[in-house]
């Protein structure tokens, strides 16, 4: 992962494959500042630029001057259990309707792996509770550490309750049935990466700690899953 512009290396003249989706969370780090931002990929040309929408006021003008582009930026994201760094600059920016930054597309992508446990790729029906709304969803795969949902918004009665309650540091209370019994497991947790579009969310949830039950139903689950991949 990086952690200042030193961290960044370009190993190769073509541009990088990103991999990210519209719709990542995306930390903007403007390094002569020491300012950390929060934005939203919106849109990207492939070998051009990136388009991020900015989440958060503007400190001190500085995303209205043209002094932003002389700024070294990095750019981090989480996608599929792993962080990604770059480092870029600012092409244009944009005020209105909303604040955007047009950033050059990068050389080269460094990647940090975060997955300290075993993942197990699943397909269980389940149910996500955050706040009043709850919904079906499908999560995808699974640690000791956490799990990947699919919610199909487009499925469901509650989309624009959903696109509202649904959010970066979200807390989820899970239902996960346990195959081939009549158990329920119900774990918490906080959703730490998101992808959303009009159709669909994808996210990753971080666990909380479990107590004595849910741990035992937890393990049975894990066993189940380990002796179906072998």
């Amino acid at each position: 992962m990086i952690h200042s512009a030193e961290d960044f290396t370009n190993h190769h003249d073509e541009r990088a494959q990103i991999s990210i989706a519209v719709g990542t969370e995306v930390q903007i780090e403007i390094v002569e500042h020491h300012l950390r931002l929060k934005s939203e990929l919106i849109g990207l040309e492939e070998g051009e630029f990136l388009i991020l929408k900015l989440s958060h006021s503007d400190p001190g003008g500085l995303l209205r001057s043209d002094v932003i582009r002389d700024c070294n930026i990095i750019v981090r994201y989480m996608f599929h259990g792993a962080v990604y760094g770059f480092q870029t600059s600012v092409i244009s920016q944009i005020h209105k309707p909303t604040r955007m930054l047009f950033v050059k597309y990068p050389m080269a992508v460094e990647e940090h792996n975060v997955r300290t446990e075993p993942r197990f790729d699943c397909v269980i029906q389940a149910q996500g509770t955050s706040g009043d709304v709850t919904t079906e969803l499908v999560i995808t795969d699974m640690s000791a550490k956490g799990c990947r949902c699919i919610i199909m918004t487009e499925m469901t009665e509650h989309k624009d309750e959903l696109q509202e309650s649904i959010n970066m540091d979200t807390t989820l209370d899970l239902s996960i049935p346990i195959p081939s019994s009549d158990e329920t497991l119900a774990v918490s947790g906080t959703i730490r990466n998101i992808n959303k579009d009009d159709t669909e969310m994808i996210f990753g949830v971080q666990f909380d700690e479990m107590n004595a039950t849910a741990r035992g139903q937890f393990d049975k689950l894990m066993k189940i899953m380990t002796s179906i991949s072998g």
